[in-house]
């Protein structure tokens, strides 16, 4: 039954990778790797995460998000006034 789940969860992820690509929203990569990652950001959370410290989960996620979707590199887009 865990089993069953854990694919069910994984598969949506894999949908949800695929699509971001379809619609040129992600760039082009390895679909299998791109969800691997966000899945293993996830599942170690419990390892670290604090309810009672400085970040909520809305902040958290909003984190995560920025961090899977941008990435490390130097936000090179031009700021308009």
């Amino acid at each position: 039954e865990v089993r069953a789940l854990r694919e069910r969860y994984e598969r949506l992820w894999a949908h949800i990778v695929d699509e971001g690509v379809s619609a040129g929203a992600f760039r082009s990569t390895d679909p299998r790797f791109a969800r691997l990652l966000i899945l293993s950001a996830a599942n170690w959370m419990y390892q670290w995460y604090d309810p009672g410290g400085a970040l909520g989960p809305d902040e958290l996620a909003d984190r995560f998000t920025d961090l899977i979707l941008a990435g490390l590199a130097e936000d090179t887009r031009k700021e308009t006034a």
